[in-house]
């Protein structure tokens, strides 16, 4: 029998909060993605909307697993460390996206994406914070 290391649920915790914000900032990205991708790719400089449009699904697919890693009642390290490190790899791919033209971005384009990274970093820095700080149940 194996034992899972999980988060206790006595409060709203930083942790579970940061969760929460990043499921409704998520869910906010895919939408636009979605509902407008032909003007976002044009103000991106991106060729192709159909991107976004996938972009917008992943995300939104995204965004519900959060919510519910958010609101169990007990926080998994494991399932808290992936969204972590996927909120981190978003930062990085972000990142050599806006210093290579494997993406020719607009100007304002550049200032997007760099924003949502910004706000993706500030996630991944909360939720590192919260994994540190939040001490372990078993």
């Amino acid at each position: 029998m194996q034992m899972q290391q999980t988060l206790p649920l006595a409060r709203p915790t930083l942790l579970r909060r940061t969760l929460l914000a990043n499921a409704l900032f998520s869910t906010i990205c895919a939408l636009a993605c979605l509902f407008w991708s032909k003007p976002l790719a044009a103000l991106l400089g991106v060729n192709e909307p159909l991107v976004l449009i996938e972009l917008g699904l992943v995300i939104l697919l995204f965004a519900p697993v959060l919510a519910w890693i958010a609101l169990r009642p007990q926080l998994n390290r494991r399932f808290v460390t992936t969204i972590f490190l996927l909120d981190a790899a978003w930062v990085v791919i972000s990142i050599i996206l806006l210093l290579t033209d494997w993406v020719a971005f607009t100007s304002a384009g550049k200032w997007l994406a760099g924003g949502v990274a910004d706000v993706v970093a500030l996630f991944a820095v909360l939720e590192y914070w919260g994994l540190r700080q939040t001490p372990l149940n078993g």
